[in-house]
């Protein structure tokens, strides 16, 4: 989402990002849980060029990255965080990478760019593909905060724009 945008100095937090996040900044992790075919024009060129210390993925990429870490994809809308070499999943990566938050083991999570609005944050791409699939999409989320949230972890999410409401709105200076 845009509000990708409005977060400055990456290098002061570990970070995981997903997809070609490598447009606005190299994350810490990065992680891909689509096939190379679902992304259009070159934004896989952004996995494959990722400066990000380990790329995580339950395929076969074909990255020729040092450091990939292959995990079991686990339950779609999945919230057992008990086995930590499966991530669940669902129809948006964040969610993929909400999870290895928690299995890495951050106690304070922050999210941004994850806002179901019109637009990425590299350009004007128009209406969110997953429009029509907002509710559940949320609904999900929902579920995987009191999940998390019962683990003792915090989330917040960063973004003013971001339609998300399970977690609580939080401005990135806070």
């Amino acid at each position: 989402g845009e509000s990708l945008n409005e977060f400055t100095e990456p290098v002061r937090y570990v970070t995981i990002g997903v997809n070609d996040v490598g447009r606005r900044f190299h994350p810490n992790y990065l992680v891909v849980v689509n096939p190379r075919d679902q992304f259009s024009g070159e934004r896989f060129k952004y996995v494959e060029n990722s400066e990000a210390e380990y790329i995580f993925t339950q395929l076969d990429l074909g990255l020729a990255h040092k450091d990939v870490v292959v995990f079991n994809l686990g339950t779609n809308g999945g919230t057992n965080l008990s086995e930590p070499e499966v991530l669940h999943y669902t129809q948006n990566s964040p969610y993929v990478a909400l999870c290895l938050a928690v299995h890495t083991g951050a106690a304070r999570i922050g999210l941004i760019g994850v806002d179901f609005t019109e637009h990425h944050f590299f350009g004007p791409t128009g209406r969110h593909p997953l429009e029509s699939q907002f509710s559940i999409i949320d609904q999900q989320y929902s579920r995987l905060y009191e999940a998390i949230r019962a683990r003792g972890v915090e989330v917040f999410n960063l973004s003013e724009k971001s339609r998300l409401t399970a977690y609580t709105k939080m401005s990135l200076d806070e």
